[in-house]
């Protein structure tokens, strides 16, 4: 599948719902195919610059940023308004799952992790104090 094409069609599909918000899970199937770092950069950039003018919320969902590889990472960093980092680890026979912004462009926000709550409310995130 042609990248360029495919983010197109799912924009017209989102716009013939009056869709708002649009979540790509995994965005990394598509960039796992692009070998040259300089057309991986620019197609990221087109693939954000082009969802940015369509005024989506857009969320894109992928592997924590280690397992990506170093020069997905730096095209990813420089485009992205945001990267949220979603943590889960076992601590005394209870999972723990935590929440980090690793990086929110133009907003204030609490560095480090904070703990992160799936329950029958839904999401909670419990700010850590401190700046």
């Amino acid at each position: 599948m042609e990248i360029d094409e495919t983010i197109i069609w799912l924009s017209e599909i989102a716009q013939s719902f009056g869709a708002h918000r649009l979540v790509i899970d995994s965005f990394y199937a598509f960039l796992s195919r692009i070998d040259n770092t300089a057309v991986l950069n620019e197609k990221f950039y087109n693939l954000v610059s082009y969802l940015n003018r369509l005024n989506y919320t857009t969320l894109l969902l992928g592997p924590s940023l280690e397992l990506s590889g170093a020069r997905k990472t730096e095209a990813i960093h420089s485009t992205v308004q945001g990267s949220i980092l979603l943590k889960s680890t076992m601590m005394q026979n209870r999972r723990v799952r935590q929440l980090e912004l690793y990086k929110m462009r133009g907003v204030n926000h609490v560095m480090g992790n904070h703990l992160l709550e799936i329950n029958t409310s839904g999401v909670q995130v419990f700010p850590r104090l401190g700046g």
